[in-house]
């Protein structure tokens, strides 16, 4: 059976908090997707909610989904909603998504 890669806390914390909310706003993967880059079809959230692929999201690809993400609900997101509210042990840690 394959392992989880291993990723920084502060990734894993960031994904699990983008897929947490997705979910409440009931988004699809595809829709954020093209939400992050409309020229293509691909669906590039799938590597990076998955335990088996280093990919992970970069500060353009978060401000962009928190700007879907306030069109999408009656709040305003930011990339601070996706960050740790305080420090974490930065260390690497299995990719476990929740």
């Amino acid at each position: 059976m394959r392992k989880p890669v291993k990723i920084s806390s502060i990734d894993l914390y960031i994904i699990n908090t983008v897929r947490a909310i997705r979910k409440i706003l009931n988004i699809s993967q595809r829709e954020v997707s093209k939400a992050i880059n409309n020229l293509t079809d691909n669906n590039i959230l799938g590597p990076i909610e998955s335990q088996y692929h280093k990919e992970t999201y970069n500060d353009e690809q978060l401000n962009k989904i928190a700007d879907y993400y306030s069109k999408k609900s009656n709040r305003n997101y930011t990339l601070k909603d996706f960050y740790p509210k305080s420090a974490l042990k930065e260390e690497l840690v299995d990719k476990l998504i929740i």
